[in-house]
């Protein structure tokens, strides 16, 4: 016989994480929510109404460059930013590509 009672976690939380989740095991890098992300135009596609919801960092090699990448993006151009930052990370950095999602 089961017990219903409260958890302290809400339907919302639940369907944060599994999107989080998915997204997580589709681009293969580390993935957070975060409010914080500005909201503004994308300047990837430069489509009118595309908003930028998505943070992606990276660490760029230090003995290459002294740029950092972090770039705002919406989520038509996700991939396509992921997979730049995928490229420009320096795989000793101690830890990945970051993507930080304001849901």
């Amino acid at each position: 016989m089961t017990t219903a009672y409260d958890t302290g976690v809400s339907r919302t939380d639940l369907a944060e994480a599994e999107a989080l989740s998915r997204l997580h095991s589709y681009l293969r890098v580390d993935v957070k929510a975060d409010p914080t992300v500005p909201e503004g135009q994308c300047e990837w596609c430069g489509n009118v109404g595309a908003l930028t919801r998505n943070r992606v960092t990276a660490i760029p090699n230090p003995h290459e460059t002294t740029a950092t990448f972090e770039e705002l993006c919406c989520h038509h151009c996700l991939k396509s930013v992921v997979d730049s930052a995928v490229e420009a990370h320096w795989s000793k950095a101690g830890r990945d590509v970051l993507v930080e999602v304001a849901l």
